[in-house]
């Protein structure tokens, strides 16, 4: 195992003579054979010193104090320094919403940057060959992208993976060989993760009933995948700089026109790289939200906005597809839609989606809770409206009858009496008809025009209602 490891270091140049090394010890089998396999490398590799770290999740009581108390005793066998810290992972779950996976993972790797800034070091994790297989098929089974099936890199920046070629089971048979004292977490036996499913149940099926060597494969599809999405990322690096008209830390702008041109494929890639460039990275951008993206720059308006995660939002203008974090001042450039009747219409630039159903026949049971139009869906007479129905945003000169009263009144000084921010009035959908859509039928969730509302003589009734996009 230690002529794989390495040969994995060398391969990536992973360390150089004179760096430290801070090595992630759980206590279980592949972190002890990583922290024995690199102090076993030490002087061949030329490393300064390595550091022990272990962070008690605070999952399993006073299992988990054993185990931190283990790995303190095995440091100092070899009279290495040890860090041993505690998270409230189960409490930072309460508050934040994270998967018990997910927020394990975020604090455990805080706590490892934190040392390696602290020593200026590099750091070392045991994953291993089993480790990336099942990374693919969790990838693969949650639609992700090539970027998500390339799966865990050898080296990422200061964080390396000396064990990523070696199997479990060398693994645990280097371990039984140099007679290396090992801790085994039991929630690891325990298929009540998505890791640990695929773990116990899923892969063992497949090698049993498909491929033998599903490892081996796995990971061959990983490097191939890896290496061509390098490639890829290279040649969208070379069209996005020639697209780019402006670029800071708070926006980045891109030529429509030019945007237009590029590849569907491309296209995804320079959506990503842009969110990439204000957040860090994509994590949390997903699929869905690219799509958004495109279809919004091939069919929506100008002015036309779509909100993603970090507080980052894409926006077209005229001549320009922009990436830039939201601010409460930002506002939705004129929409105009027509709006199906009966049908569904989706709203880009506000990220909603408006329905319509039309009821027939006379006296049916209404509920009186949705005629004045303050909530997600309105009744009102179909048969007052007279030719197509649009769906829009405000615009100046703006007035209405709202629901109950007798006179119009300014759609401005409705807002101010509601008490609707300035900065949100340019994102409440406006339904209406007429010539251009001037006659205003609904503000959206606030109030219906008193002029269509439901009355005795009601014939057909139009429901229409409002939804935010999920």
């Amino acid at each position: 195992m230690l002529s794989q490891v390495l040969k994995t270091i060398n391969d990536h140049a992973m360390f150089k003579p004179g760096d430290n090394v801070v090595v992630a010890v759980s206590g279980g089998p592949d972190s002890v054979a990583l922290l024995y396999s690199l102090y076993s490398l030490k002087e061949e590799l030329g490393i300064e010193r390595l550091i022990v770290g272990h962070l008690n999740h605070m999952f399993r009581g006073k299992e988990a104090e054993e185990d931190a108390l283990f790995v303190k005793d095995l440091a100092e066998r070899l009279d290495l320094t040890t860090v041993i810290e505690r998270a409230n992972v189960p409490q930072i779950i309460k508050l934040t919403g994270l998967s018990p996976e997910d927020a394990a993972r975020r604090e455990r790797y805080s706590f490892l940057y934190s040392l390696a800034e602290k020593y200026n070091a590099k750091i070392a994790v045991g994953h291993n060959a089993n480790d990336q297989a099942e990374t693919v098929l969790m990838h693969l089974l949650q639609g992700s992208g090539t970027q998500g099936l390339a799966a865990m890199e050898p080296v990422r920046g200061k964080l390396t993976r000396p064990l990523l070629y070696v199997k479990r089971k060398e693994i645990e048979s280097f371990c039984k060989e140099n007679k290396l004292p090992i801790r085994v977490d039991p929630t690891n036996k325990k298929d009540i993760y998505f890791r640990n499913k695929i773990r116990l149940k899923l892969i063992p099926l497949l090698v049993d009933e498909y491929n033998p060597n599903l490892v081996e494969s796995l990971m061959q599809t990983s490097e191939i995948i890896r290496a061509e999405n390098k490639f890829l990322d290279k040649q969208v690096k070379k069209h996005l700089k020639a697209l780019i008209e402006k670029k800071t830390s708070e926006e980045v702008a891109l030529s429509l026109k030019g945007f237009l041109k590029q590849d569907l494929a491309v296209k995804r890639r320079i959506v990503r790289e842009c969110y990439s460039n204000l957040k860090g990275n994509s994590q949390n951008l997903s699929f869905k939200h690219v799509e958004d993206v495109l279809k919004m720059v091939d069919a929506s308006q100008v002015g036309s906005l779509i909100r993603l995660p970090a507080g980052i939002v894409a926006k077209k203008t005229y001549g320009r597809l922009i990436f830039k974090f939201y601010s409460e001042k930002e506002s939705v450039e004129d929409f105009f839609y027509l709006l199906p009747v009966p049908g569904k219409l989706y709203l880009p630039p506000v990220q909603q989606v408006i329905t319509t159903e039309i009821i027939n026949g006379r006296k049916p049971r209404i509920d009186k809770r949705l005629l004045s139009g303050n909530s997600k869906e309105v009744l009102l007479d179909f048969d007052k409206i007279a030719g197509k129905i649009y769906v829009r945003n405000r615009r100046a000169g703006d007035r209405f009858i709202p629901y109950g009263m007798k006179g119009t009144k300014k759609l401005k000084d409705f807002f101010i009496d509601n008490k609707i921010p300035q900065e949100k009035r340019d994102l409440i959908p406006l339904v209406t008809c007429g010539k251009e859509g001037k006659n205003i039928i609904w503000v959206t969730k606030l109030r219906l025009a008193d002029n269509y509302k439901v009355s005795k003589e009601t014939a057909n009734i139009l429901k229409i209602q409002v939804e935010n996009k999920e």
